[in-house]
């Protein structure tokens, strides 16, 4: 529309930031029952990770295949069937890629936070993870294994457990453990900016 002027919706900026990992499940596990029947949350309406490893639509569409496959061979007659046979094919599915993706997250805040001080982080998985993230950009196939991981590609525990992966992996684990970012520490770059 020629001529028009945009309207402020809100009174103020609305920021995108703290995103967390977050988890809202429609199936209670424990009890082996559902929560609520004839309704299934699918892809971001069952779980939202942080968006700075690009998980959310690999895990969306796989979580789409798994309702696909839960619906041929439940149908949708059954309400409660299908949410229990769904919220276990969730969790045997993609319960451990969500947590993957919670541990990332908890690891990368810390190293952060360390790093603000001036300190390292350490910790054995972080230092693994690390060290795979640094040879996948010196090794094709080091670099194939960790996108088929990422991607959450069928294979993918057999790409990342291969024992020539593993030991190139370990031999870099020194290095990342000692391996700060470049530039200053947090109060350093805060006395500059105040220089």
């Amino acid at each position: 529309m020629r001529g028009s002027k945009g309207r402020p919706i809100t009174d103020g900026v609305q920021i995108m930031a703290g995103l967390t990992d977050r988890k809202r499940t429609l199936y209670d596990a424990d009890v082996e029952r559902p929560c609520v029947t004839g309704l299934v949350a699918v892809g971001d309406a069952w779980a939202v990770t942080v968006p700075t490893i690009g998980r959310g639509l690999a895990m969306s569409l796989q979580h789409s295949v798994l309702l696909r496959d839960v619906l041929r061979q439940t149908g949708a007659d059954d309400p409660v069937a299908l949410v229990i046979a769904f919220g276990r094919a969730t969790r045997d599915g993609l319960g451990d890629a969500y947590r993957r993706c919670t541990s990332y997250t908890r690891h990368r805040l810390a190293e952060m936070d360390a790093h603000a001080v001036g300190r390292l982080y350490r910790h054995p998985d972080w230092d693994r993870a690390r060290a795979l993230a640094l040879l996948a950009g010196r090794d094709p196939d080091a670099l194939r294994a960790e996108r088929v991981g990422a991607h959450l590609l069928p294979g993918a525990g057999a790409e990342l457990s291969a024992p020539a992966l593993a030991e190139a992996v370990a031999r870099l684990v020194p290095e990342v453990e000692q391996r700060m970012p470049p530039g200053p520490a947090r109060e350093e770059l805060l006395d500059a900016v105040r220089a």
